[in-house]
């Protein structure tokens, strides 16, 4: 099994990340996030190290709004976009009051720019990983969102695994969380409902399945 491409796709809190170790374990796959990119500008914007700024549960109000304004003549993006674009961006940040809302505001901001921003920038981290591709038998994509994400996956000849759990307690609703059922292309479906140590078993079956099936289109 090798250059496998797999998508993990589902609101806040379903299991995801769970998912993705057990699968990553199971397969050798490399972990990316689309989001990287928008976690790296959320970090510089707020003069914090990326780790640190990963570390921030995602409900934590985290913003001083004059070190804000202060920082954000310095902020990557802000020297990418207009004047008229500069003042709403600004607006766009002071309305930010979690992590949470941050990271939706400034992903907002990159999709105006370029609506296939992420998707280029995960791209391109996929292809220049590929010289060492041997390492590994492929790349997991941890938060699938839209059915674009989900398109770039499929050209790829990759999976979309989507997990659902009605007990997860939704984020506020933004563009990235309205997809609450299957996206369009779903390849496998994980209804997170039981315990963990069932939900564990699924993903660890599941991690069979999908080996099983990319052996066959190797074959």
């Amino acid at each position: 099994m090798k250059n496998a491409t797999i998508g993990i796709h589902g609101l806040a809190e379903v299991g995801k990340d769970t998912a993705a170790i057990i699968l990553c374990d199971e397969l050798n796959l490399r972990t990316y996030v689309i989001a990287e990119p928008v976690t790296i500008e959320c970090a510089a914007l707020l003069g914090i190290e990326h780790d640190e700024f990963l570390s921030i549960n995602k409900n934590k109000s985290i913003l001083n709004r004059s070190i804000l304004l202060e920082k954000s003549i310095h902020y990557p993006l802000y020297s990418m976009i207009c004047s008229e674009g500069k003042q709403k961006l600004l607006a766009t940040m002071l309305s930010s009051p979690t992590k949470r809302k941050l990271m939706q505001n400034v992903g907002d901001c990159l999709i105006a720019l370029n609506k296939y921003a992420l998707i280029d920038m995960l791209k391109h981290r996929l292809d220049c990983d590929e010289i060492d591709a041997d390492s590994y038998n492929g790349s997991l994509i941890t938060d699938v969102r839209t059915p674009e994400e989900a398109a770039f996956i499929h050209q790829r000849g990759g999976f979309i695994i989507h997990i659902r759990n009605p007990n997860a307690d939704p984020a506020p609703m933004h563009r990235t969380e309205q997809q609450l059922l299957p996206i369009p292309g779903t390849d496998y479906e994980i209804n997170n409902n039981g315990s963990k140590a069932e939900f564990e078993h699924k993903i660890l079956e599941l991690s069979l399945e999908i080996s099983a099936r990319i052996a066959d289109k190797a074959a």
